[in-house]
């Protein structure tokens, strides 16, 4: 139940939902007599109004939502609920497949869902990539074709191999595991990493072009760098427009990435090319930071055409 009643809470902007240890808090609970017992309180008001109702996340939000007047925003997780008919399809079917094995009275399992649900958030993006859970509870057969005897046991599944993942139960764990074994390159935020898109020996030379008074010649060196283009017309940008311009180009840039305005495909090409700019830039520009990049992906492609065609055109 409580995996339901935490999915719920996510489902309201203007509700919040929390829980009270009858163990630790007497006086909170002298008049409770069986567990658990849900209620709801709404504003100013010290009476709870008690739930009857099953206990799925969708009743959980009917109820509050039928009292309260409160809407309804439900987001549908990039987690996977695997059981034994889609799992071939969604697992072994991907190049990558990480999936969590858990039992739902499991301390550990209850605290680590919201962070794979994070985890499967991020990795959205890459068409070869699935984050999936099993209740083992549900599915003990399921679980028992992998040996599973501990929760949580999270199993990275690769081209028929089974790499069993190993470390602190975070996100940024799984992140690091899945980047490394499966050749993505996400950052915590959801972003692409900083050195996505940059190249080596391209970044030598951009760093000696903005104080260079050879400029014209170290980008006739730049075009003989393989992929190096868009160095080159980044090159080409601050010869004709300054340093300075370059420095707004990134602010919109910036601002486009932390609000998510667009698809992830456009966001992820735009950050490449921010990548690049921060090359050339001056080290006082700022860079999105993980508290700036959290903000939800809801906005749609029209949404970004007009800032992302303004600096795509111009480049």
């Amino acid at each position: 139940m409580a995996e339901d009643f935490s999915e719920a809470s996510t489902f309201f902007k203007d509700a919040d939902f929390g829980g009270v240890n009858c163990l630790d808090s007497d006086k909170l609970c002298k008049d409770i007599s069986g567990y658990p017992t849900i209620k709801l309180y709404k504003a100013n008001s010290k009476e709870g109004i008690e739930y009857e109702g099953d206990r799925s996340s969708d009743d959980f939000a009917t109820f509050v939502s039928n009292h309260t007047g409160a809407a309804i925003h439900k987001i549908v997780s990039a987690l996977k609920t695997l059981n034994p008919f889609n799992f071939e399809k969604n697992i072994y079917n991907s190049d990558c497949g990480f999936v969590m094995f858990y039992a739902t009275w499991d301390k550990h399992s209850k605290h680590f869902l919201p962070q794979l649900r994070e985890a499967a958030s991020i990795f959205e993006p890459e068409p070869n990539v699935t984050l999936g859970s099993v209740d083992c509870q549900t599915y003990h057969d399921l679980c028992g074709n992998f040996s599973i005897s501990d929760y949580p046991t999270m199993i990275l599944f690769k081209n028929g191999e089974q790499i069993p993942f190993q470390g602190a139960h975070i996100v940024g764990n799984v992140v690091n595991m899945i980047n490394k074994k499966c050749g993505t390159q996400r950052g915590i935020t959801g972003l692409l990493k900083d050195n996505v898109g940059l190249i080596e020996e391209a970044n030598k030379l951009a760093v000696q072009f903005v104080d260079a008074e050879n400029k014209n010649e170290i980008i006739e060196q730049m075009k003989k760098i393989e992929g190096a283009d868009f160095y080159v017309k980044v090159m080409e940008r601050i010869m004709k427009s300054g340093v300075d311009q370059l420095v707004k180009d990134m602010e919109k840039m910036k601002s486009f990435m932390d609000e998510r305005k667009g698809s992830m495909t456009a966001i992820d090409g735009m950050k490449k090319r921010y990548n690049v700019f921060k090359v050339f830039a001056p080290k006082s520009t700022p860079v999105p930071t993980p508290e700036q990049a959290q903000e939800q992906q809801t906005v749609s492609e029209q949404t970004q055409e007009p800032v992302a065609e303004k600096v795509n055109d111009e480049m």
